[in-house]
């Protein structure tokens, strides 16, 4: 995105923004959504099977490679995302101010929020590519992150969800306060005695972990979830580490 368009955008948002402060300064609109997948680089709409040969190696050469035949799956998915935006959230021409597919990245920046897809070889098998997706920059009212259209949009995307913390969270405290809950039925911590700078909360109704260090909550599912289920999982996570009413997410 060039500067003046950014500019221009983020001038844009923090006139939309609606500011909410909680307890260790968080605001559910600095969300961000991530999520990942694999797939095999012969099945890339760019492979041409009797001419290309998988991989054998991980190395930058084939890394470009890859993300070269892999630019129309970033195209296509971009053109699906938008598509459904505005046929679910009535999304206008001048809600997208920005769509590009370069270098194995595709963007696609609206007025509401960004959607960032990366594709690139898998550090692991050299013939196989991973995808990564990022939706952050949300701007406007939070509720539009708990929207059945807006869930349709992405479903089944999403693996993990950040909150970034403006305040400083002591990890000390929310180790204390789930140990004096002591009910492994309702929350669990496990740390590492010397070194309390992060936690893993559990949850028994969640298939996955929460790490909380002083400056973010990040919430990590096992499998691909739905922005709403995982940001349902925030709010629960988030008002249990509190200890209060008010420490809710809104």
């Amino acid at each position: 995105m060039n500067r003046d368009t950014n500019q221009d955008l983020e001038s844009s948002r923090s006139r939309e923004s609606s500011e909410e402060t909680h307890p260790f300064g968080a605001d559910l609109l600095r969300v961000k959504l991530c999520g990942s997948e694999s797939g095999l680089v012969r099945n890339l709409p760019g492979f041409v099977k009797g001419r290309h040969k998988e991989p054998s190696e991980v190395n930058g050469y084939h890394g470009r490679w890859i993300k070269e035949i892999a630019t129309d799956l970033l195209r296509q998915e971009l053109d699906a995302v938008a598509s459904r935006l505005k046929k679910l959230l009535k999304f206008k021409r001048t809600d997208i101010v920005h769509a590009s597919v370069e270098g194995g990245a595709g963007e696609l920046a609206t007025r509401h929020f960004d959607y960032i897809i990366e594709l690139d070889q898998n550090p692991r098998d050299p013939r196989g590519y991973v995808v990564k997706r990022t939706l952050e920059n949300f701007s406007g009212s939070p509720e539009v992150l708990s929207r059945p259209d807006f869930d349709a949009c992405f479903v089944s995307a999403f693996h993990s969800v950040v909150l970034p913390l403006c305040g400083s969270l002591r990890v000390e405290d929310v180790i204390d306060r789930i140990e004096a809950i002591d009910d492994p039925s309702l929350i669990e911590v496990d740390y590492d005695s010397s070194d309390l700078s992060r936690c893993v909360v559990k949850l028994p109704e969640f298939q996955g972990d929460i790490v909380v260090t002083s400056k973010e909550l990040q919430i990590r599912s096992l499998s691909a979830s739905s922005p709403s289920v995982l940001l349902s999982l925030l709010r629960n996570c988030y008002a249990k580490i509190a200890g209060s009413a008010e420490a809710s997410l809104n």
